[in-house]
C-alpha cells in the first residue's frame, strides 16, 4: 500500500549569509505547500469534457481489484497532468506523489488522502499495453472530435505532417535517417483541424516515409468522418512529402479537395519559365541585378549581414527592412502531368525572386477556383499553424520517447496528444487576451502556481501567494470553469 502523507516533524535550520545585511535563514516547517495549483482546474476541464476517461474507457484493466491501490483512470490523468504540468518522465512521479496540487486534482484529500502512484507503478502502466490495446485507442481522438462537435461543421480542413523525434539508445523502431535529418529517430503523423485542434497522433518508424504510411492513416481518418458526417466537405493540405498518385486518385473519388506541396523538376520548371523570367525582369528593373548570385556570392551575404547588424538600432532596422524589400513576387498556374498520373493536374506556382536568385514552390490542387494568389496564401499558408502545433506538443510538453519498446512509446505519444488536448480546453476558458497565448506559458501562468493548502472538514482553501501577478485572471477562469460545469 502507498504511505500516505509524511507526519510534521521538526526541522533544522541553516543560516546563509549573502552580504547583503539580513542572513537567509533556511528550513522547513513552511506547511503543506504546491506548485502546481492549476493541476485542479485540468480536472474540471476533464469532468466537462470526459477525455482522459474516455481513452480509459476503452481498454479493460487486467489487474486484480484487491491487489491495487490506484485504479486504472488515476494512473491515466497523474500522466496527463504530469505532461501537461511540463514533467513529463515517469521517475518525476515520485517528486509529485504526495503534492497537494496533483491529490487535489486526482479527487484525493490534501492532506490525508493516498499518495499518487510512483514511478514504477506508472512505468509498468505505460509498458502494460499490446498492438491491440494500440488498435482500440488509434481511432479514438476522431470519434472523440466527432462526439465533442454537437454541431456538424459545414467544411472541414486537415492538416497533417510528420515531424522527428531524436532518440537515443536502442529504442525499438528508432532508425538512424539521412537527408536534413541525420540522426536515430522516431517519425510520429500528426493531423490537426484549422483551429489546433488534434485528431491524429500515430508513431510511425523513423524510416517510414510520408507517401505509404501517412497517407494510409490520413485516408483511415477522413473515412471515419465522412461515415459519421456524410454531407461535410473536406479538404487535405499537405507538405511536399506527400504527393503520390494513389492519394491524389483517392481524394478525387471521395469527392476531397487537395492542396499538397510537390517538388519542382526540370518539366515543371520549363513550364513555369515564362513566370521566372517575368520575375528576374521584374526585380531587375526595380533593384538592379541580384547582389549576390556568383562563385562569391554566399561570401558577400555574410559580409553585408555582419555590417547591417552592427549598426546602431534605427540603422539597423532599416538596413533590415530595405534588404528584405529587394524581392519579387510573382504567382502562375500551369497543366502538368507526370508519367505516374492518369491525367493533368493543376500546378500553382510561387515564384520569389531575391538577391540570391530564383525560389519556387509548387503545389499540386484539384480546386477549380480562386486564383494562385488566393489558393497560395489563404488555402495552402495556414499549413503553417501545424508547424506551430507540432512545436506545442514537442517543446511545450517536452515529448521524449525514450522507452525501450515501440507499443510503450506509441502510448506515450497518445498521453502527450491527451494532454495537448487538455491544454487546448483549458486555453479555451481563458479571457480573450490570453486565448493566442502557447501552451507554454498557460502552464507557467496558470499550472505551475504557488499556494498554500489548508483542510477543514468541509472544504481545501487555496491561497496564492500575494506576489503572483495573474491573481485576478486566475480567479476568472475558476469562476467560468464553474459555470460552465
Amino acid at each position: 500500500m502507498s504511505k500516505q502523507l509524511t507526519r510534521k516533524t521538526e526541522h533544522e535550520q541553516v543560516t546563509v549569509n549573502l552580504g547583503d545585511g539580513k542572513p537567509m535563514v533556511v528550513g522547513g516547517g513552511g506547511g503543506n505547500l504546491t506548485g502546481l495549483a492549476g493541476l485542479p482546474l485540468l480536472r474540471k476541464v476533464e469532468h466537462m469534457f470526459k477525455l482522459v476517461e474516455g481513452a480509459n474507457n476503452r481498454l479493460k484493466d487486467h489487474r486484480t481489484e484487491s491487489l491495487i491501490d490506484h485504479n486504472k483512470f488515476d494512473l491515466w490523468f497523474t500522466r496527463v497532468t504530469q505532461i501537461a504540468a511540463g514533467l513529463p518522465a515517469c521517475n518525476d512521479a515520485d517528486l509529485l506523489m504526495e503534492d497537494a496540487g496533483l491529490l487535489k486534482a486526482l479527487g484525493r484529500d490534501p492532506e490525508e488522502g493516498l499518495n499518487g502512484p510512483s514511478q514504477p507503478t506508472l512505468c509498468r502502466f505505460e509498458n502494460s499495453l499490446d498492438h491491440e490495446d494500440l488498435e482500440d485507442l488509434s481511432e479514438f481522438l476522431v470519434d472523440y472530435y466527432i462526439k465533442t462537435h454537437r454541431k456538424v461543421p459545414r467544411r472541414l480542413v486537415l492538416y497533417a505532417d510528420g515531424t522527428a523525434v531524436e532518440t537515443h539508445g536502442m529504442q525499438q523502431g528508432a532508425v538512424r535517417r539521412g537527408g536534413k535529418y541525420k540522426m536515430e529517430m522516431l517519425f510520429p503523423l500528426l493531423v490537426f483541424d484549422e483551429t489546433g485542434w488534434l485528431l491524429a497522433a500515430e508513431l510511425r518508424e523513423g524510416d517510414k516515409g510520408e507517401a505509404p504510411s501517412g497517407t494510409a492513416i490520413i485516408k483511415k481518418l477522413v473515412q471515419r468522418l465522412q461515415e459519421a458526417w456524410p454531407h461535410v466537405k473536406i479538404g487535405l493540405r499537405l507538405d511536399a512529402g506527400f504527393p503520390c498518385p494513389d492519394l491524389f486518385n483517392w481524394c478525387e473519388r471521395h469527392d476531397i479537395d487537395y492542396i499538397v506541396g510537390i517538388a519542382g523538376n526540370f518539366a515543371i520548371a520549363s513550364k513555369a519559365a515564362d513566370y521566372l523570367r517575368e520575375a528576374k525582369r521584374k526585380f531587375v528593373h526595380k533593384h538592379g541585378e541580384p547582389q549576390f548570385i556568383g562563385r562569391n556570392g554566399k561570401r558577400k551575404k555574410q559580409k553585408i549581414h555582419a555590417q547591417i547588424r552592427r549598426m546602431p538600432k534605427e540603422q539597423r532596422m532599416d538596413a533590415e527592412g530595405a534588404w528584405k524589400e529587394r524581392r519579387i513576387r510573382l504567382y502562375g498556374e500551369i497543366l502538368y502531368q507526370s508519367r505516374t498520373w492518369k491525367n493533368e493536374r493543376r500546378i500553382i506556382c510561387r515564384i520569389d525572386y531575391t538577391d540570391d536568385g530564383v525560389h519556387s514552390r509548387y503545389l499540386v490542387t484539384n480546386l477549380d477556383w480562386g486564383s494562385p494568389q488566393k489558393i497560395y496564401e489563404q488555402e495552402y499558408c495556414p499549413h503553417a499553424r501545424v508547424e506551430l502545433c507540432i512545436k506545442e506538443l514537442k517543446n511545450s510538453l517536452t515529448l521524449r520517447l525514450s522507452c525501450s519498446e515501440f507499443n510503450a512509446n506509441a502510448f506515450r505519444l497518445f498521453l502527450h496528444a491527451l494532454a495537448y488536448q487538455l491544454l487546448y480546453h483549458l486555453r479555451q476558458f481563458l479571457p480573450p487576451r490570453f486565448q493566442k497565448l502557447s501552451l507554454e506559458s498557460i502552464r507557467k501562468m496558470f499550472l505551475t502556481v504557488t499556494a498554500r493548502v489548508t483542510c477543514s472538514s468541509r472544504r481545501v482553501y487555496w491561497a496564492l501567494s500575494d506576489t503572483y501577478i495573474y491573481t485576478k485572471d486566475f480567479l476568472r477562469l475558476c469562476k467560468k470553469l464553474a459555470r460552465a460545469g
